[in-house]
């Protein structure tokens, strides 16, 4: 399926879906989740590591969310994907935070990152490309870890 027919499709599952949970569009989750990639970056890069873990437990709800909500869009198990590609890399990206290893949470990360990106390449919205954050648009918040 071209990547136009799949967005159709899924635009097209999501109004059959109002009502649901699912009334909110997938992009519109994916578009929350791609402020917790930053947020959790951010907050590694400042090893403020209580906030890397909240952002790492709203991403697997977004996740199992977006699961839940989209199982299938076309031929395509989101579902899945989810559970192979998106879940094992975020366990990993935990994994480093529970330990406080930067160094390790920083190739995770990356997995991570990359996790997404064949997300989006195997549902036909490959021109949507994530990064590891260089700059934050959240001037309004400090990653530094809380002083106690």
């Amino acid at each position: 399926m071209l990547s136009g027919e799949l967005a159709a499709e899924c635009h097209a599952q999501q109004r059959k879906d109002e009502g649901s949970v699912s009334e909110f569009q997938l992009a519109d989750l994916m578009s929350v989740m791609q402020a917790r990639h930053l947020k959790l970056g951010y907050a590694a890069v400042s090893r403020n590591w209580p906030l890397a873990r909240y952002e790492i437990g709203l991403m697997q709800q977004s996740f199992d969310a977006a699961a839940r909500s989209f199982p299938t869009i076309g031929n395509l198990s989101l579902a899945d994907l989810v559970k192979t590609i998106s879940t094992p890399a975020l366990a990993d990206v935990a994994q480093a935070v529970d330990k406080q290893d930067q160094t390790r949470f920083f190739v995770a990360f990356k997995k991570l990152t990359d996790a997404c990106n064949s997300c989006h390449q195997a549902s036909g919205v490959g021109f949507i490309t994530i990064r590891v954050p260089t700059a934050s648009p959240f001037y309004n918040q400090s990653f530094a870890p809380a002083s106690k």
